[in-house]
């Protein structure tokens, strides 16, 4: 059957497995010194495989190994020739490397001693070496450049094992080998130079008598002290110390190495340590935890959601993701792939194509949890239900190998989710390791409490108490809740703690301050140390003050120009400020809590954080006790309004405009600017202009100018929605030059948005995009996601009118993703109806299909839509108007009952107005050019002005303006009451009056 059709492809593989391992047989002959055995092979091999370099490069070293140095010069040089004539290619670097060394008749391309003795006592791997492929890389190129190498870390890091990889690669480089010296057992400093005579075996013995002249000088060595002995066993040697776990005799392993290194040039020591060794010439290598994923794993939704939208354009078909069964296997380093036969080789997955698990499983993290669970339940498998749990333990163990490896061993006696659930108690549950290991690594708080022993008691001390900051910690933090500690003492604690892996040095911006950071496991134990002491409270009332001054601080200048610096500084304290509010609530302190949850409302505003606002500032106000008046309402209100916004309860408008103004009656002095704000929240709740004016007109000489510009804002805001499009730029423009001259980019950019799309409808659309340009600007320096899109989405739907259709469908595409990527579903949905209407207007049915069930999706995710019901409206008028392309006009009036209701609710009159003309072309499909003409002059009358951006409203008027009663019918509409021309809108559509009022609870999928 060889010549059937179906055999060829696996009979080809076959034979280049085979060829694979002839020549990995040939290479291992030479290694051992038997290249005249490997000649004659090689030479057939290389007449039939000309171009295959790795043959050519064994087949010159074979000939330069036997003496014949013209050959294997020759045999480069037809290759050469070869690989030129017929590929258009020069040799590899590898073929190329091979020729320099025999032109330098290179002494490491000599055979081997026949006699050799063993050149390493490094153990063979147990289990796969997972990751680290960069940090291997780069510890290689400090062995080439350092004499002594120190990789430092926690405990648990790994260290012992990255040196061990590392030594086994760097090996080539070392003729007479590499040799671990394993120091953990070690307890006497004194014993430290007779642990590395012993890790040499009785090799020294016969390498001290191949650097003597007699066997008398040799036993007269062997009688002297230890660290003689081994400068003159090494004194001529090239070869790779490793001392693993030096921490604990960090001064006698300092010492021996120097002294050895100064006595044998041809000696490279790698050492692993808690703490460098502080020695001239040293080179330190901290080693990291394994990488882990920056997104998702928090719960399953997240993973499942990401899965599904994987698709991100019509046409694409999602990858498979890990099959049931399937574990993830360790790829090997690159030298092993490079190596592998190429039949078997397959080409890097472009990462555009892996599934989100796929990608998840790719960190090394994540892989090592999933090679060991493999080995401890055969049945274990990596997939979409299992990942978050898994992604939440390797979170919570900080990525160290060891602790991962300690919790997968669970996995005998207990179901990953109880494993993930329990890590709050890790010190209890994560013990087992294996048996051979020291008993400081058998469990994780051994490991730990190791750390710690080693430390002074000040170091110990402040140690302690920075287990109380999850977030990190500067200089002046760590003084703040140690006694008699002032900053620059404590900047010398902490560096000393980096030095011994306690700690990790943050990456700071120029201009702020350095800043440390504690691995999750080692806070834990710091935590508990301190709860047995005694000081845990005492500690954290410490920190809650602290960051309480902290926050305001800040929050003034969240207003003005020093506004990037105060975000930077609250983004970087994000997680201690929380934890601040929370020992507030436990300690019952209120006037703690509420008063930095009431600093934080507009720095949750800014960043677009209204979901952890809304909880954080319920925290505070569940504390009972007394708390200052001014910062209870200011977080009362925002809270209110928040809720409104993030649980869809819209209909709940006038009862939620009563509570504010009780909150606010109960206020002696509205002082702050957040509470003038608060006093025009419920007049725009209510759509009165009338009392939002008299708001305005009250705080028209407050102290604050911002006061006034927001106000200004506000007040063009509601114009916008009631149509006023003269207010809506008087007010703009002014607020806008209050912003500038403050220099809040928030406000400035919100300004020039809404200028932006008043010069739109106007068809100025140069302005248009200068002023979009100029607000985006501004708002990605503050990292406001939500406002980022909106203006991005924007900006398509001007580009799309311009004629700039694929940049405006690239643009869409970008906010989608980015919105998807970090967990953002209002800037997702504002994408996906972008890209609707996008596919619609350029006569894609299918793709805008394709679009609207995944906007339908995000939406009904939750039961609830978390965002403003001006969206839905939107994607119902779309949905509407595809139906009417599919000549379904039954559907498409139910699907603008939807969005007009929604449109209603709201309040939104340009939202009403889009939907009308909508519901106008409805007007002309059913037969009724009258109508349609009355209801496109009735949206003209909602929005206050023409739009001229509308390519529905354009086309639709191209189709009808010759009709008779147009002019007519289109000016009745236009200067028709409002409240009738919505009721006439209402029941074209089958709307009954009392559902305009009515918003359904979570009827968000049709």
């Amino acid at each position: 059957v060889a010549d059937a059709p179906f055999a060829v492809a696996p009979a080809a593989r076959l034979d280049e497995l085979r060829l694979a391992a002839l020549i990995d047989r040939l290479d291992a002959e030479l290694r051992l010194g038997q290249a005249a055995e490997a000649l004659a092979e090689l030479e057939a091999l290389g007449a039939e495989h000309p171009l295959r370099e790795n043959i050519a490069a064994l087949h010159v070293k074979a000939l330069y190994a036997v003496g014949r140095q013209a050959e294997a010069l020759a045999v480069y040089e037809k290759v050469r020739r070869a690989l030129a004539g017929q590929l258009g290619i020069d040799p590899s670097k590898e073929l190329a490397e091979v020729h320099l060394a025999v032109l330098r008749s290179d002494p490491a391309l000599a055979p081997p001693a026949p006699d050799q003795a063993p050149r390493t006592n490094l153990k063979s791997r147990l289990t796969s070496f997972v990751g680290r492929d960069e940090e291997l890389k780069r510890i290689g190129k400090l062995l080439d450049s350092s004499r002594l190498v120190t990789l430092v870390g926690p405990g648990g890091a790994g260290k012992t094992r990255l040196a061990g990889e590392a030594a086994q690669r760097a090996m080539e480089r070392f003729p007479d080998g590499a040799w671990l010296v394993e120091l953990a057992p070690v307890t006497d400093p004194g014993e430290v130079p007779q642990a590395v005579l012993s890790a040499l075996g009785p090799r020294e013995t016969r390498v001290i008598g191949n650097n003597t002249s007699s066997p008398a000088a040799a036993a007269a060595i062997m009688r002297g002290g230890a660290v003689g002995h081994l400068i003159e066993a090494l004194a001529e040697k090239r070869i790779l110390l490793i001392l693993d776990n030096c921490e604990h005799l960090v001064g006698a392993a300092a010492d021996l190495a120097e002294t050895l290194l100064g006595h044998a040039p041809g000696l490279r020591v790698l050492a692993t340590s808690r703490e460098p060794l502080v020695i001239d010439g040293e080179s330190i290598f901290p080693v990291p935890p394994l990488a882990l994923p920056e997104q998702y794993g928090n719960d399953l939704f997240q993973v499942r959601a990401a899965e599904s939208a994987y698709v991100g354009t019509l046409g694409q078909s999602p990858q498979p993701s890990p099959l049931p069964g399937r574990t993830y296997q360790d790829p090997g380093s690159q030298a092993e792939a490079d190596a592998a036969p190429a039949a078997d080789r397959r080409p890097p997955r472009d990462p555009a194509t892996l599934t989100v698990t796929e990608t998840l499983l790719a960190y090394p993290a994540v892989r090592l949890f999933a090679d060991r669970a493999a080995a401890v339940d055969p049945d274990f498998t990596i997939d979409a239900e299992t990942l978050p749990d898994v992604i939440r333990v390797c979170r919570s163990l900080d990525g160290l190998p060891l602790a991962i490896e300690l919790a997968a061993a669970r996995l005998r006696t207990l179901p990953l989710h109880q494993i993930a659930g329990r890590l709050g108690d890790r010190f209890r549950l994560l013990t087992g390791g294996s048996r051979t290991a020291m008993p400081r690594h058998q469990t994780l708080r051994a490991v730990v409490a190791w750390s710690w022993e080693l430390l002074s008691d000040a170091e110990r001390d402040l140690a302690e108490a920075l287990a109380v900051f999850p977030g990190g910690v500067t200089a002046e933090a760590a003084a703040a809740v140690t006694p008699g500690l002032d900053p620059d003492t404590a900047f010398d604690l902490l560096s000393a703690l980096v030095d011994k892996s306690l700690l990790q040095a943050v990456p700071t911006d120029a201009g702020q301050d350095p800043r440390f950071r504690m691995l999750e496991t080692l806070r834990e134990y710091g935590a508990d140390r301190l709860n047995e002491a005694g000081r845990l409270a005492e500690v954290r009332r410490a920190h809650a003050v602290f960051f309480r001054d902290l926050v305001e601080q800040a929050e003034p200048n969240l207003r003005r120009a020093e506004q990037m610096v105060w975000l930077k500084r609250l983004n970087a304290e994000r997680d201690n400020i929380l934890a601040a509010v929370r020992f507030a609530a436990a300690d019952e302190d209120a006037d703690t809590a509420v008063r930095i949850a009431a600093a934080m409302t507009w720095y949750w505003t800014l960043g677009d954080q209204n979901p952890e606002g809304k909880l954080w500032m319920r925290v505070a106000l569940d504390v009972p006790g007394e708390s200052p008046p001014e910062q209870y309402a200011i977080v009362k209100v925002l809270e209110m309004v928040t809720s409104m916004f993030e649980e869809n309860r819209w209909t709940e408008l006038p009862q939620i405009e009563r509570q504010v103004a009780a909150v606010l009656e109960g206020v002696p002095t509205r002082t702050h600017p957040l509470l003038a704000l608060a006093s025009a929240i419920g007049p725009m709740i209510a759509d009165d202009p009338e009392r939002l004016e008299v708001v305005v007109a009250e705080n028209a000489k407050h102290p604050d100018p911002w006061v006034g510009a927001m106000l200004q804002m506000m007040r063009g805001m509601s114009a916008e929605n009631a149509g006023r499009r003269a207010d809506v730029r008087r007010d703009m423009e002014q607020a806008r030059r209050v912003f500038a001259g403050l220099g809040d980019r928030w406000g400035l950019s919100a300004c020039l948005n809404a200028l932006a799309a008043l010069a739109i409808t106007e068809g100025d659309d140069q302005t248009a995009l200068e002023l979009q340009d100029e607000a985006l600007e501004l708002i990605r320096e503050i990292n406001a996601f939500t406002d980022a899109a909106q203006i991005q989405i924007g900006r398509a739907h001007l580009l799309h009118r311009l004629g700039r259709t694929a940049a405006a469908r690239e643009l869409l595409l970008e906010v989608l993703e980015a919105g998807r990527r970090s967990g953002s579903p209002m800037s997702a949905f504002l994408a996906l109806v972008g890209l609707i209407e996008h596919h619609r207007l350029l006569g894609e049915r299918e793709a805008a299909w394709h679009y609207l069930v995944q906007a339908e999706a995000e939406a009904d995710t939750e039961q609830t839509w978390p965002g403003p019901p001006q969206l839905l409206a939107i994607r119902e008028g779309h949905r509407a108007m595809l139906h009417l392309d599919d000549g379904d006009t039954g559907d498409a009036r139910d699907a603008f009952a939807r969005a007009f209701r929604y449109a209603t609710v709201a309040r939104d009159m340009p939202i009403q107005s889009r939907i009308a003309i909508g519901i106008a072309r409805y007007a002309d499909a059913i037969g009724d050019v009258p109508l349609a003409a009355r209801v496109l002059g009735a949206a003209e009358e909602m929005l206050g002005a023409l739009d001229h951006s509308d390519q529905d409203r354009q086309a639709l008027i191209a189709r009808i303006d010759g009709h008779p009663e147009y002019k007519s019918c289109y000016t009745e509409g236009k200067n028709g009451i409002r409240q009738e021309n919505q009721l006439l809108i209402a029941h074209l559509v089958g709307l009954a009056d009392d559902e305009l009022r009515t918003l359904p609870d979570h009827a968000l999928r049709s």
